[in-house]
């Protein structure tokens, strides 16, 4: 009988993600969140792009710890021989996939328009940031708990 507890991590992984996938479903910004008034809606706006260029900036610097990792990776190829396979580097994949997909540029637009595109943007930027995060941390986990275990 096969163990389950090799499978354990990618479980955790991906019941964290759902979890932080529907959170943020349930939580997508209305325009009216700070008041009714133009001006009001208007800060929401730019509040919305805020975050966008945020969570695209930390995707950015997930993306580079990869290339870093992927750098001292190269450069010592024969420690590492273990987990060079498929079996242990999809989980970067995924994040440099989702990495890619959060800086797609979708124009939105300006003035009170603009604003379901913003949401649309919004939603995609932080979902790619999560998977982006949680499978980077799967990666490294299943990586090194394979590099450590005699």
């Amino acid at each position: 009988m096969m163990s389950l507890i090799p499978f354990f991590p990618l479980v955790v992984a991906v019941v964290v993600l759902l979890v932080c996938i529907i959170w943020t479903l349930c939580h997508i910004p209305v325009e009216s969140a700070l008041g009714d008034d133009d001006d009001s809606k208007a800060k929401m706006r730019e509040h919305l792009v805020y975050d966008i260029r945020a969570n695209n900036q930390y995707c950015g610097i997930f993306l580079a710890l990869i290339g870093v990792i992927a750098t001292i990776v190269a450069g010592d190829h024969k420690s590492f021989s273990t987990v060079l396979n498929a079996q242990y580097l999809w989980p970067f994949g995924l994040a440099v996939v989702a990495g890619a997909i959060s800086t797609l540029f979708v124009p939105a637009g300006y003035g009170g328009g603009s604003f379901q595109v913003l949401r649309v943007v919004w939603t995609r930027s932080v979902i790619c940031e999560q998977i982006i995060v949680i499978f980077t941390c799967y990666g490294i986990w299943s990586s090194f708990t394979t590099l450590t275990v005699p």
